[in-house]
């Protein structure tokens, strides 16, 4: 279970249209010290969850549990992770995967 988060972040979440500087300068006036790192870790921890992640779309390694999947998003995600040319490779080479165990 994740912890609650602490009186800074919140004041920091509190502030989400300023610069981090802006931010450390707002939360100062308040008492409370903060460095413009402590800004961008609590705002992309925020934007994805209890975790920094990167912004790409997830894409499950298991088939069976996104069958509403289309083939075009999971192209699409994985272009985006590792360029078109490369993304279409990895599907062909798992393509003949397929088939050679299919038969």
């Amino acid at each position: 279970m994740p912890r609650p988060p602490s009186t800074l972040t919140k004041a920091i979440r509190s502030l989400p249209d300023l610069t981090p500087e802006q931010v450390v300068e707002a939360l100062a006036a308040r008492g409370l010290k903060a460095t413009p790192y402590d800004v961008g870790r609590a705002r992309t921890r925020s934007a994805s969850g209890s975790s920094a992640q990167s912004s790409a779309p997830k894409v499950s390694t298991n088939a069976a549990s996104k069958p509403n999947l289309a083939l075009e998003e999971l192209l699409l995600a994985v272009a985006a992770e590792m360029g078109l040319g490369r993304a279409l490779g990895v599907l062909e080479g798992e393509r003949e995967r397929i088939r050679a165990i299919l038969g």
